[in-house]
């Protein structure tokens, strides 16, 4: 989970973070925990992205 926090960044920037982190994605697929961990960052990031 030390990467979660890249891993998210990169999806927001519209990266393949799979590609960069195929452990992270195959975790976050069978997790639902860390995936919904991973999706209530996202749209933090996202969110806080928009009040720049």
């Amino acid at each position: 989970m030390a990467v979660l926090h890249v891993y998210v960044e990169l999806l927001a920037a519209g990266v393949d973070a799979a590609e960069h982190y195929p452990g992270m994605a195959a975790h976050l697929a069978a997790c639902e925990s860390c995936a919904e961990d991973a999706r209530g960052l996202l749209l933090a990031v996202q969110d806080d992205d928009l009040h720049i």
